[in-house]
């Protein structure tokens, strides 16, 4: 089977650079083409890249990479004997698409739904066909267009579920593309002064029972829209309706559930505060708090946060970092973080205020950006300080060159003195440190008085 894998990977243009002890192998990504061997697979076939994020197996391979449809997956992996493990690949079937369309209803990306259910994510190649990924593009809402002229908007989690909502109640709603955890702050502009209904699903993690996967994100959209909506409620559906258990609300409607219930379950709902949202806050180990002991929950826990004010940022900026969320799949909080702290540096000393009398402090920030390995920490910040990195080495070389042409000049001058004599080097210029000793530090800000 390893040597099958292997050789799988091998013919389609994975050229393997090294094999971990634990049998996972590492090579150069093909789809956002890195130079530093990010893309690994087991021997299972079972691949990941840390640096572009995408996953999958064999199947998936082909099918985002080769772009190849089923029939010919199955003839190909029937090449390499590895149709065995991948038996289901024959039942899967696309039974819907959903189209994600701009203010001009110029489709840009497309949810594809597979049965068994499963969802993947493509755009137009321009030429009537299709790449597999949303990689560089800004992806919008679902439903955008009727948006803009609506007043009270349902926000749902999932395609199914708006276009229920819009036959079937006759209200406005959309949804973010990717389901829950995938909200996006670029996408909050559409609802200034908007009422907003957002309806939690009652999705529970099979691997974290406890862990309400629905409700987390419900206060994720409501968060973000804080300051920019008129007004924010968060509907909770019942758990049975006619003896019916209610999922999301295309259950409520299958149940018999109408606009009317629907509404004044909205107008039972009380707005969303965050600042003293009453609800379940739920930690990583599955210890549920209740919004009574707010003052004894430690920082373990889940709590709701005000939502990065993008706002700060010239309009060029917030293009950047909302393709960068895109590119990466990581939050666009991340990023943005990642952008003010090196804004920050790069003002320096230049600008100073005055917080109180006679105090005068610089702009320098601090950031710390805590989460799990692999969930794309290094691979956003190492973007965002690639141009940086480089006008450090570019200044570097220079600053080499020129302590090179001053030894040869001063050579020269010491055996003739009738040359002029040579102008001292100026100290090298340091856009970044990495080093935080005092000893490094010190005479980088001798040199360097605006800061690094």
């Amino acid at each position: 089977m390893v040597a099958k894998i292997d050789k799988f990977y091998e013919d389609h243009g994975i050229k393997l650079q090294k094999c971990n002890g634990n049998g996972e192998r590492q090579a150069f990504c093909p789809f956002c083409h890195d130079e530093k061997g990010h893309f690994y697979y087991n021997t299972d076939g079972v691949f990941m890249c840390q640096r572009c994020r995408i996953s999958g197996n064999v199947i998936t391979f082909l099918r985002n990479f080769e772009h190849m449809d089923n029939k010919n997956i199955k003839r190909e992996l029937d090449n390499y004997g590895l149709n065995d493990s991948n038996s289901d690949i024959t039942e899967k079937r696309i039974v819907a698409t959903y189209d994600y369309v701009n203010i001009e209803n110029k489709l840009l990306h497309q949810t594809v739904r597979y049965e068994p259910k499963n969802f993947s994510q493509r755009r137009p190649d321009g030429n009537g066909g299709w790449i597999w990924n949303l990689k560089g593009i800004e992806t919008v809402l679902y439903r955008l267009p009727d948006l803009q002229n609506a007043n009270f908007v349902v926000i749902n989690e999932g395609e199914k579920d708006c276009n229920n909502t819009v036959k079937y109640f006759g209200l406005t709603s959309t949804t973010n593309p990717m389901g829950a955890g995938k909200w996006c702050a670029l996408y909050n502009k559409h609802f200034k002064e908007k009422i907003v209904a957002v309806v939690s699903d009652r999705d529970d993690d099979p691997k974290k029972p406890s862990y309400k996967k629905g409700m987390n994100h419900a206060v994720d959209v409501a968060n973000n829209l804080v300051g920019i909506a008129r007004s924010i409620k968060i509907i909770e559906l019942p758990d049975y309706l006619n003896g019916k258990k209610i999922k999301d609300i295309s259950d409520f409607i299958e149940a018999g559930g109408t606009k009317e219930q629907f509404m004044e379950l909205v107008q039972k709902t009380e707005e969303y505060d965050y600042t003293n949202y009453k609800g379940e806050l739920i930690s990583e180990n599955n210890v549920h708090v209740e919004s009574d002991d707010m003052d004894n929950v430690s920082q373990e826990f889940v709590m709701p946060i005000k939502p990065f004010p993008l706002e700060i940022f010239p309009e060029r900026f917030v293009k950047l970092i909302n393709k960068m969320a895109v590119s990466f799949s990581v939050p666009t909080e991340l990023v943005a973080t990642f952008m003010l702290t090196i804004a920050s540096g790069a003002i320096g000393n230049s600008i100073r205020i005055s917080p109180k009398y006679m105090h005068e402090v610089s702009l320098h920030m601090w950031s710390c950006i805590i989460g799990p390995s692999g969930s794309g920490k290094s691979p956003a910040q190492n973007a965002l300080m690639n141009f940086i990195v480089y006008l450090q080495s570019k200044l570097q070389k220079e600053h080499e060159d020129a302590e090179r042409r001053y030894k040869y000049e001063i050579e020269k001058y010491k055996k003739d003195k009738n040359l002029p004599e040579p102008e001292d080097v100026t100290p090298a210029k340091h856009l970044f440190v990495s080093n935080f000793t005092m000893e490094s530090l010190c005479p980088i800000f001798v040199t360097n008085p605006r800061g690094v």
